[in-house]
């Protein structure tokens, strides 16, 4: 009688064994590339079924990021914060967060890092068709107009010393975008993946075989 209870017993398990591994979803590879922050990036994963809607809210949230970003963007909250009409501009928590760093990094770095580069960023004008190099008075002139001193947060309202600064947070964006598409990755499940921004590159997890992932620098 025990052996028949030990068979049944060992038999059940194996049942109930064969049953999760059934239920068990197949993760595939999700791939995409799309063209944002005026550059290709790339988005992979690995996940089950809903792998297409995770995908879709990616590329959702790179859209609404561009829109706060974009600094040549005329929709876009930065190109308003940019051409200002008062000393004092309301912003979103995205903006705030960035300046907040911005500044932290101009201290930090003695003024080397700056984001009232965009002057500068407008002079040199890198996507251009036709590119030149500027005039070195004209270089002098915008340089003169570059200064994060002149910048102050108090709460959600951005202080501007001067009409002349103007912001460029291409630098911060990219990077601030990655952190959150992998937060909201492995907060739906996603245990592997690369987030690559034009060269701002993020990985989940390990590879699907459980080796490290290899970035080429």
């Amino acid at each position: 009688m025990r052996i028949h209870v030990r068979k049944y017993a060992a038999l059940f398990t194996l049942a109930l064994l064969l049953s999760g591994c059934a239920g068990r979803t197949e993760l595939q590879k999700y791939e995409k590339q799309m063209l944002y922050f005026d550059t290709v990036i790339s988005i992979s994963f690995y996940a089950g079924e809903n792998g297409d809607r995770l995908m879709e809210h990616c590329a959702q949230m790179c859209s609404g990021y561009e829109k706060i970003f974009s600094r040549t963007d005329g929709a876009s909250e930065l190109y308003a914060v940019n051409h200002r009409t008062a000393q004092k501009v309301k912003v979103s928590p995205e903006i705030a967060e960035l300046v907040t760093v911005g500044l932290e990094y101009y201290e930090k770095s003695a003024g080397k890092f700056d984001i009232t580069v965009a002057p500068l960023s407008d002079l040199w004008d890198f996507k251009s068709e036709t590119p030149s190099v500027p005039a070195d008075e004209e270089v002098k002139e915008a340089a003169a107009a570059v200064d994060a001193s002149k910048v102050h947060l108090e709460g959600d309202m951005l202080v501007f010393d001067s009409e002349q600064t103007m912001l460029d947070l291409g630098a911060l964006a990219k990077g601030y975008a990655a952190d959150r598409l992998k937060e909201y990755l492995e907060s739906e499940g996603v245990r592997s993946g690369l987030i690559d921004l034009g060269g701002n590159i993020l990985t989940i997890g390990t590879r699907p075989d459980g080796e490290k992932w290899r970035i080429g620098i």
